[in-house]
């Protein structure tokens, strides 16, 4: 029996790592990965295993590679509109999996609606946003009329690509139920490399203490609209803990204003603005009791498992499409709207840390069991010779 073939198409991200890792450590996999980019002397600026991924820096050198048809998966790392063309050039047999990271189906491209519609902004960090826009009143007319031209092309190809997806892989279980809701869209859910073994004992998991610091966001984006939480925090007297916001990567405006309008404020905060290794930056989580996040589409999971598996009290908006999902899974977490003297002051019991353990470790089992069952699959119809 040979391996499995898996083409991995990716971007230069810092997660491509550990996930790629995953994918090397599966004796039964044969991995490739490459990132398109639109210059030639592209230097890679995320990925540390650079020696592992190729560079294809035009359309040629995407179809010479695709077309050719040299493995049996074609793996997406996130798939906005631009990548679209990619999919004509990829043979009749393969299997075609698209693994979703959130901008690909919550933004707006071509004048399209967004395929996951979400309101990404709330009122201040809207109106910020407004103030510091960078295309000009010209500009804008341009790029409406453009977007008024192209759109009803771009709908047709749309519809016609959403179809050629074999599997679909979500960040959130909700986002696979609500892009089921498209009539073209007929992709199988699953989640890849994931393991029972990520699971570990919570049989050690103790209350969180009181005073604990507080994590605020994951990122220096707008769409963690600190703007709009801080409105939440500014006027607490019981925050004794630190805040710790992590700015390393996003928009330098955002980092300068979220510096300038928490300092001011003389609240003891900690601006974490490199990017730190894995084991060092939860090192840190991990002297939270709480955490709040001011996204609204799946954004910070990461951060936001880590919480829910840790005894992290959790804050989210209650129209974001992640406080929806971790209240229909029954997580035991809070809204920002509700925030007031005693928020940082009541951590999680032990019970309810345990109960948001159990739940988690559930939605890992659901996840590693479709990526066993996927991955089953894919070598029986590939590898096995008749």
């Amino acid at each position: 029996m040979r391996k499995l073939k898996i083409l991995h198409i990716t971007r230069d991200d810092k997660f491509f790592d550990n996930v790629y890792a995953r994918f090397e450590a599966d004796s039964r996999l044969s991995n490739q990965a490459v990132i398109v980019v639109t210059q030639k002397d592209y230097r890679i600026k995320y990925i540390k295993c650079a020696d592992k991924v190729e560079i294809l820096w035009n359309k040629s050198m995407v179809k010479e590679l695709l077309a050719k048809g040299d493995y049996d998966v074609a793996y997406f790392y996130a798939f906005p509109p631009p990548c679209w063309y990619q999919l004509k050039y990829i043979p009749d047999g393969k299997t075609v999996i698209w693994w979703a990271w959130g901008y690909d189906i919550y933004f707006e491209y071509y004048g399209l609606q967004p395929l996951l519609p979400v309101t990404l902004f709330k009122p201040l960090t809207k109106a910020f946003l407004k103030e510091h826009e960078r295309c000009s009143f010209v500009q804008r007319l341009r790029i409406a009329a453009d977007y008024c031209i192209r759109k009803y092309k771009h709908e047709k190809i749309r519809k016609k690509y959403l179809g050629k997806f074999d599997y679909f892989e979500p960040v959130l279980s909700i986002e696979y139920e609500e892009m089921k809701k498209h009539p073209s869209f007929n992709a199988l859910e699953t989640y890849f490399s994931y393991k029972d073994s990520q699971i570990n004992s919570n049989s050690n998991l103790s209350p969180k203490p009181c005073n604990g610091n507080i994590l605020f966001g994951n990122s220096a984006t707008d769409t963690n609209n600190h703007l709009d939480v801080w409105e939440y925090l500014k006027n607490l007297n019981s925050i004794s803990g630190r805040l710790i916001l992590p700015i390393s990567y996003g928009d330098n405006l955002f980092v300068k204003k979220i510096k300038d309008t928490i300092s001011s404020s003389g609240c003891n905060a900690t601006f974490l603005e490199q990017l730190l290794p894995s084991q060092e930056y939860f090192g840190i989580v991990d002297t939270c009791s709480y955490m709040i996040s001011g996204v609204m589409r799946e954004q910070s999971i990461g951060n936001i498992f880590h919480c829910l598996q840790n005894g992290i009290k959790l804050f989210l908006f209650k129209d974001s499409i992640v406080y929806k999902y971790c209240i229909d899974c029954g997580f035991i977490i809070f809204s920002i709207e509700e925030i007031d003297e005693s928020s940082f002051f009541t951590p999680l019991t032990r019970a309810q840390a345990m109960h948001n353990y159990d739940l988690w470790a559930e939605g890992i089992r659901r996840r590693a069991l479709l990526s066993e069952n996927c991955l089953s699959q894919l070598i029986e119809k590939y590898c096995f010779v008749p």
